[in-house]
């Protein structure tokens, strides 16, 4: 049982990264990356940012820092940029991939070239006797 529920949550762990990398973009100002300000926002948190007489995404700290500001900076130096975390996709997709793979039977054709984890459990097992 152990082996197996160490596998189940081997499985749970990939699953839940993989998920957690599809739904965790955000949008970052270009002032956060300089320490001008905290501009780091979700998904949800940009939609509640968005300037409706420009259509963009802006970083409140720097609007407000420079909305009666006569000598303001350009907009797009505080518009808020969405960050590509498409390499932390990949990442976790090839690694439950692996996990599928490595743990799987290997057949080409009707021949067996060496048999999945779960099916050697079983022969480990036996028939009628106690768990693992």
């Amino acid at each position: 049982h152990s082996i197996r529920m160490r596998l189940h949550l081997l499985r749970k762990k990939l699953e839940k990264a993989e998920l957690q990398a599809r739904s965790s973009s955000f949008y970052l100002c270009p002032g956060y990356k300089e320490k001008k300000c905290n501009g780091r926002y979700t998904e949800e948190e940009a939609q509640r940012v968005l300037d409706y007489n420009s259509g963009l995404f802006l970083c409140q700290e720097c609007s407000r820092k420079y909305e009666n500001d006569p000598n303001k900076p350009d907009i797009h130096t505080y518009t808020l940029q969405l960050v590509d975390n498409e390499k932390d996709l990949k990442v976790a997709m090839d690694n439950l991939r692996r996990l599928n793979v490595q743990l799987s039977a290997k057949s080409i054709g009707n021949q067996q070239l060496r048999p999945g984890i779960y099916d050697l459990l079983q022969k480990v097992r036996g028939k009628g006797k106690a768990p693992i």
